[in-house]
């Protein structure tokens, strides 16, 4: 996970599933809709029930110590 995809995904865990895909893009204007599709196409989110959401492998590449 890239250093701004890791600070996307904290926003994420942070928001602890209260955000939606809009909060998520206009709280990372102007480059939201690009992180996102990143973070989904990577398999680190994905919405559920309206909600941003971290997938399991999101949460676990959030954690990951670094090098």
């Amino acid at each position: 996970m890239t250093p701004i995809l890791k600070t996307a995904a904290q926003y994420i865990r942070n928001t602890a599933g209260n955000a939606t895909l809009d909060h998520f893009n206009e709280d990372h204007e102007p480059v939201g809709p690009r992180l996102w599709a990143d973070l989904e196409r990577e398999g680190f989110a994905h919405v559920a029930a309206g909600k941003v959401t971290l997938t399991d492998k999101g949460n676990a590449a959030l954690d990951e110590k670094p090098f």
